[in-house]
């Protein structure tokens, strides 16, 4: 089995995520498809898809997006389920400078989560995050609401973060400096 990557999503890729993340969260924590083709509408530089070269399908996912600091110091309170999250949240790379970035999520479907997908999905992402900085945009602070117990393993293990709380909908609300972020998505590529 081949897998590759892209960060080119259509419309079906959208409704096919959602239906992947199915495996692991109910469905009041997964983000309506209509609603995240706006969010990718608002900023495409946001995701990364692997695919199953053969079948088409998706096999996993990751999505970070940067948001205004209102949105972020709601999710960081952990009294916001991001469902919720609407496309004037999401900023654009548009102007030079630091911005707050939040991980959304990481999903990879069963039968494929032994086959190193998060690393190349990681990988895929830091050298997205390499270009950004070379136009000159770079991050303060990442946080993540980490919904399941791997979830939570992978940000600490995988992006350094650390919990700083419990969230009213029962995960852990993780954070990151930007720098620390940097460096960690860095040596991935090296």
């Amino acid at each position: 089995m081949e897998i590759y990557l892209t960060d080119k999503l259509t419309s079906e890729d959208h409704f096919e995520s959602a239906q992947l993340e199915k495996n692991y969260f109910s469905d009041d924590l997964i983000a309506d498809p209509r609603m995240t083709l706006d969010w990718y509408a608002k900023n495409p530089e946001t995701y990364v898809l692997a695919k199953d070269r053969e079948t088409g399908k998706i096999v996993g996912h990751i999505l970070f997006l940067p948001i205004d600091d209102y949105l972020f110091e709601l999710i960081k309170s952990g009294n916001y389920v991001d469902t919720n999250i609407t496309p004037e949240h999401i900023i654009t790379y548009n102007n030079l400078g630091k911005y707050k970035l939040y991980f959304c999520v990481i999903c990879i479907a069963p039968k494929y989560r032994q086959l190193s997908i998060s690393h190349l999905m990681m990988r895929a992402y830091a050298k997205k995050i390499s270009d950004l900085k070379k136009r000159g945009i770079t991050f303060s602070e990442v946080i993540a609401d980490a919904i399941t117990p791997e979830g939570t393993r992978f940000c600490k293990k995988a992006l350094g973060m650390k919990m700083i709380q419990n969230s009213t909908h029962g995960s852990h609300i993780m954070r990151v400096s930007g720098d620390d972020f940097y460096s960690i998505l860095l040596n991935l590529n090296s």
